[in-house]
């Protein structure tokens, strides 16, 4: 039974296919020739501290219950809006911060950027 509506499916599919490449004859979006401007880039980077800012608190919170692995994954959307907004090298530092932030905050040793005890 399962075969008859494969092949609907198919067909279906091809009819998609064909609305795709017709409109590929069209010429695509240009990007941006200068990357974003420096005003973007500013913006980008502020909103970018300020949400590792709020995730930091966020992980503060919910750390003691969910441990530090939940934590981690908080620290992803500020970097991926500043990649967004400000472009590759900010985003880069802010993921820097944000390594560091999670290696102060939520890694043994807590409040400190030790590596190894003495």
């Amino acid at each position: 039974m399962w075969i008859g509506s494969a092949s609907i499916c198919q067909g279906s599919t091809h009819g998609a296919f064909r609305r795709i490449l017709a409109g590929m004859d069209s010429q695509p979006p240009t990007p941006h020739a200068h990357g974003p401007s420096a005003v973007s880039r500013v913006a980008g980077l502020a909103l970018g501290l300020l949400l590792t800012l709020l995730a930091t608190s966020a992980g503060l919170l919910i750390a003691p219950k969910w441990g530090s692995a939940a934590v981690v994954l908080l620290y992803l959307p500020p970097v991926l809006v500043t990649a967004r907004y400000a472009g590759l090298w900010p985003a880069l530092a802010l993921a820097v911060v944000a390594t560091l932030a999670f290696n102060f905050f939520f890694t043994q040793f807590n409040f400190c950027f030790c590596l190894f005890a003495r």
